[in-house]
């Protein structure tokens, strides 16, 4: 080492204060067996430090050190080697100093400020490592204490190869295992092999995580990978464990297990790490043969595995069998669903899941229409109180269905084919012939008037402009009364008005033509040969004339494009909207796609579509458009099976010289005699229109069509349906924010119900009570659960919890939640929290002290 380098070294170890444990003076023995750098100490320049050589008179020194000058620094120069400590007379006065070598493992040690004198002799062994300068300052970076041991610095050392900005030996064997589980072709493997050796990496591997590795088998990553997630899937299995040898029990099992368990559970909960770890469980999922051994396991034992995506796997196709054939309450599938959400793998399942919890409600309430209102209006009160949900449980299915992956379709495939038969030969067929026989036994009498979509306008429009006050009404093209009751809810949730829908008895036919004229001001309708409708005198097929037909009234007003409006700047819409008291505003996601046949299968998702786009479009009128009253109804509805016609569901068109138009779902004409399988209705005679006494539709009873040529007979609207003809009426009242108002709606809160705030144990169970029922108003609430020290650092496992019981009984709401703490040697003096999260937004739900005497407190092995 050059003279340069030593008299900067030296410098440096008088001057840093890190390399002190005390104050005071400093004394610095330079021990030099061979005598080599005697020239050098003669050379030296340190200003104000007293240079010494060492010889046979250690009293005189020692005098001139404690008596003559105790505040003097001093450079101790021995041109011999170091004596062992019972020979040292000077021992007392260096193990108050720093000992001071020249080589570079030496000057290492010198550097980092280390206590411990052994680290030199390790260090000597590192110094391929630290023979790269941006290796030795990504070391220094990581602030090792110059307290620390050889384990402290070898975790460092592993933690500055694998690329950390911390050093973490949990996060090491992270890293080196996401390189892969094959040694040969691992990057990570092969460059932290380079500057330690393999022992000492399993050695890590063995003091934080347990892993043995002193058996007869050779450690291996794909060994260790195995042994960490069987550990971990045998502590959240809740069922009979697989008897047998290799690899379901011993050696591979780690024990104990809590620190393996924790650590995938972090590596589970880690957002860009959970996708790795999902590519090394699919890498040996196949050797365990993970389905096959658990396949006759309940779903309530592995409802919270997450450990293997097989569990997924067999808990879909459980599931799926289970809603097919009836065998599990629909409430109960959806629990289990819920248990299910917090898991890693959930997410790319939900679609799949909430196919199957839609499929078994559906199906659950197949028995409700063996006995059917025979009363028309009965019946339309019964299709809007509940009757409808078939509708939407069949939308939400098939929707779901179609967004899972093609392999998860798989496994759905036998369900989605029963669900389509129930839904199309047994809900359409017996409510639509239930209906169409009272339809055709009371054509004029199925509702009170103010009930009829014709009068709309004067039932939930003019009232409110007759109070001086400002409307907009949204009319959404095909927004069927199960879309809205949908919307209805959104709008519960996220505004703080209160949404209110009244079903109305769309006009027949059930097309554009005549709902858009229904809806707006004046008395009744009126035909005009062929198919012409109008109100008020004149055809209302377009925005300008729908305008003019609104400005009549003698009000201001406008009609437009509801996208028009929702896209002008907040100032330019206001400006537009300030002069007007009425505005209605045309909405056409769903009927826009539906009634194309190339687009029509995709009309159910345009349902979705629909009420995001409206549910944003309410919001912008009353929270920045200044709106108080907002209105939305429909043209008319619509029927739509996935599930292709059969020639028997077809009716030939009729061939009577009266005949005017035609359709899918009804044919209009003059002096029309009744077919078979359709419904006669005298149309002037069903509702208020000005038409001839013979004008006659026939529409196909419940969800036959007409032959007609073309595709696009899977969405059709026209015919006298409950589907095509229970209009909504969602009647929306903002609310204005008012001091003290928690907004909109609120979520569920959150109590911990236990007698004593202690852990005792590794392995303990918090049990949340969620105060509230999911409601209206009430909100479900994803929170996280674990246990905090005073530094906000997690000391558990951190578990997902989703709060949406509907339940009354608060007992039905309990969640118990299983923690493993995860840190060891934990001070059971020092003060912890049990901390509850809110995943949306980060708050702080509960926040409790507790504290922690663990009986046990080596469960983790030697740390």
């Amino acid at each position: 080492m050059s003279t340069d380098r030593i008299q900067s070294s030296l410098k440096e170890l008088f001057d840093a204060d890190r390399h002190w444990p005390h104050e005071g003076r400093r004394v610095v023995f330079w021990y030099d067996a061979a005598g080599e750098f005697e020239e050098t100490f003669d050379t030296l320049a340190l200003p104000g430090v007293q240079r010494v050589r060492l010889a046979d008179t250690p009293f005189t020194v020692k005098r001139r050190l404690l008596i003559d000058e105790p505040d003097a620094p001093f450079l101790l120069y021995a041109p011999f080697a170091e004596p062992a400590p019972h020979e040292n007379w000077l021992y007392d006065v260096q193990a108050a100093g720093r000992v001071f070598s020249a080589d570079r493992a030496a000057m290492l040690h010198a550097d980092f400020g280390f206590l411990d004198r052994s680290l030199e002799s390790f260090l000597r062994g590192k110094l391929r490592f630290f023979a790269s300068k941006k290796r030795e300052e990504a070391f220094r970076a990581l602030g090792v204490t110059k307290s620390a041991s050889a384990f402290d610095v070898l975790i460092a050392m592993l933690s500055v190869l694998v690329g950390l900005k911390v050093a973490d030996a949990a996060l090491v064997v992270r890293r080196v295992l996401m390189g892969g589980l094959d040694e040969p072709s691992n990057a990570v493997w092969n460059e932290v092999v380079k500057y330690v050796t393999p022992q000492e990496f399993w050695s890590v591997t063995r003091a934080t995580l347990n892993f043995p590795v002193d058996g007869a088998v050779e450690p291996t990553l794909r060994r260790l990978f195995l042994a960490l997630a069987l550990t971990h899937l045998r502590r959240t299995f809740d069922g009979a464990w697989p008897g047998g040898s290799s690899p379901w029990n011993a050696p591979l099992l780690i024990e104990p297990p809590h620190a393996a368990f924790v650590f995938v559970d972090a590596w589970l909960k880690h957002a860009e790490d959970a996708p790795r770890f999902a590519d090394l469980r699919a890498d040996v999922e196949g050797d365990l043969d993970v389905k096959s051994v658990f396949e006759k396991a309940d779903p309530s034992a592995f409802v919270n595995v997450e450990t293997f995506e097989a569990f997924d796997e067999l808990l879909l196709a459980r599931l799926t069998d289970d809603a097919r054939f009836s065998r599990r309450r629909a409430d109960d599938v959806a629990a289990l669903i819920e248990r299910r959400r917090g898991t890693f793998t959930f997410p790319a399942y939900w679609e799949a899941y909430a196919a199957v919890a839609a499929a078994a409600e559906f199906l659950e309430r197949e028995s409700t229409l063996t006995s059917l209102p025979r009363d028309a209006g009965a019946l339309f009160e019964a299709y809007a109180r509940s009757l409808h949900r078939f509708d939407r449980l069949y939308r939400a299915f098939m929707t779901a269905a179609h967004a899972s992956s093609d392999a998860q379709r798989d496994v759905l495939h036998d369900l989605i084919e029963h669900v389509e038969r129930v839904y199309v030969n047994t809900v359409l067929d017996k409510v639509g012939e239930a209906w169409s026989d009272a339809l055709a036994a009371n054509v004029e009498g199925v509702v009170h008037r103010r009930q009829r979509q014709e009068r709309f306008f004067d039932v939930f429009v003019k009232p409110i402009l007759e109070r001086g006050e400002k409307v907009f009404v949204i009319v959404s093209d095909a927004l069927r009364y199960e879309v809205a009751e949908e919307l209805r809810e959104r709008l519960k949730v996220e505004l703080r008005g209160e949404p209110d829908l009244t079903p109305l008895l769309g006009v027949l036919p059930s097309k554009t033509a005549w709902g858009m004229p229904a809806l707006l001001p004046g008395e009744g309708l009126a035909w005009t040969a062929p198919d012409v409708i109008k109100r008020g005198g004149v055809s209302l097929s377009t925005l300008e004339k729908r305008s003019d037909a609104l400005a009549a009234t003698g009000i201001p007003a406008r009609a437009m494009r509801l996208a028009d409006l929702v896209g002008m700047r907040t100032e330019e819409g206001r400006a537009l909207l300030q002069p007007l008291r009425l505005v209605y505003l045309y909405h056409n996601v769903i009927d826009a796609l539906g009634d194309h046949a190339p687009s029509e299968a995709r009309v159910l998702e345009a349902c979705a579509n629909a009420v995001e786009e409206l549910t944003r479009a309410v919001k912008r009128l009353a929270n920045t458009l200044n709106a108080t009253h907002v209105i939305l109804t429909a043209d008319h509805g619509f029927l739509y099976q996935r599930l292709a016609l059969e020639s028997a569901e077809k009716l030939p068109l009729p061939k009577d010289a009266g005949v005017l138009v035609t359709d899918r779902r009804f044919v209009l004409g003059r002096g029309l005699a009744e077919v078979a399988g359709t419904i006669r209705v005298p149309l002037a005679t069903y509702q208020a229109l000005d038409a001839p006494d013979d004008l006659v539709g026939l529409f196909p009873r419940g969800a036959l069509r007409f032959a007609v040529q073309g595709g696009g007979a899977q969405y059709v609207h026209g015919g006298a349906s409950l589907q095509e003809l229970t209009v909504p009426a969602l009647v929306y009242k903002h609310v204005r924010a008012v001091k003290g108002d928690d907004g909109p709606s609120r979520k569920v809160g959150v109590i911990v119900a236990a007698t004593q705030r202690r852990v005792t144990t590794n392995t303990f169970t918090v049990r949340l009570v969620q105060t509230d029922a999911v409601s209206d108003r009430v909100r479900p609430r994803t929170v996280t659960v674990a246990l905090y020290d005073a530094s906000g650092a997690a000391i558990t496992d951190e578990r997902t919890v989703a709060l949406s019981s509907g339940s009354p009984h608060a007992v039905e709401r309990e969640v118990p939640v299983r923690l493993t703490i995860a840190r060891a040697n934990l001070d059971s003096s020092s003060a912890y929290q049990l901390i509850v999260r809110d995943v949306e937004d980060g708050a702080d739900v509960l926040r409790e002290a507790w504290t922690v005497r663990l009986a046990i407190s080596n469960d983790f092995g030697d740390f």
